[in-house]
């Protein structure tokens, strides 16, 4: 399986949508379903419909995985039901487990439940917890996920030094968002020093 799965959990932020579903189609070939779940769903990500379909059509290979015991392959399920708005106590199930597995995808997506509090009671400061959890493992968007709960203070106090820093860390994990709110954030710190010094 080699190069097919080593880089999957990275956010592919240059990788055109093409080669994403070669990358599926090639983790596919060699059985390895995970894989090619995890760069459908990249593919997704950045709006392809046909990454979606193509995830849709690997349910029942997750189906079976997840059974096994395949804490990715329950991530993954959990991604399809929660997307379709089925069986949303089992999709949460399936993520409790995976985070509690150390699971990076899975520790994000229970983070955003107990956030929005879909399917739990909302629990920000779970949520957070389990944001920082998953960033330290090195995924993007809980990173971007933590930076945005930091700034807001949802489920903790605002902390700007903590917003730069974990946002930041999206960024240099491949998150696009991240860098336009950076972007967009010393926009205005320059705009602030202008009107300040202008004055």
């Amino acid at each position: 399986m080699g190069e097919v799965t080593s880089s999957w959990r990275v956010f592919p932020e240059k990788v055109p949508v093409q080669l994403l579903l070669r990358k599926g189609e090639r983790a596919e070939a060699c059985l390895d379903f995970v894989a090619a779940g995890h760069w459908y769903f990249h593919a997704k990500r950045k709006g392809s419909a046909e990454g979606w379909e193509r995830a849709e059509g690997l349910r029942t290979r997750f189906e079976v995985l997840a059974e096994q015991g395949n804490l990715d392959a329950k991530v993954l399920l959990a991604g399809l039901l929660l997307a379709r708005g089925e069986q949303l106590p089992l999709a949460v199930s399936m993520l409790e487990t995976a985070a509690a597995g150390s699971v990076p995808e899975g520790m994000r997506g229970l983070g955003f439940l107990l956030t929005r509090g879909l399917g739990v009671p909302a629990d920000p400061q779970r949520a957070n917890d389990m944001y920082l959890a998953a960033a330290e493992l090195g995924d993007g968007y809980a990173a971007f996920n933590l930076a945005v709960n930091f700034y807001q203070g949802n489920g903790t106090g605002r902390n700007y030094r903590k917003f730069f820093k974990w946002l930041e860390a999206a960024g240099s994990l491949g998150i696009p968002e991240a860098w336009a709110m950076l972007g967009s954030q010393c926009a205005k710190k320059v705009l602030n020093v202008i009107l300040c010094v202008g004055t």
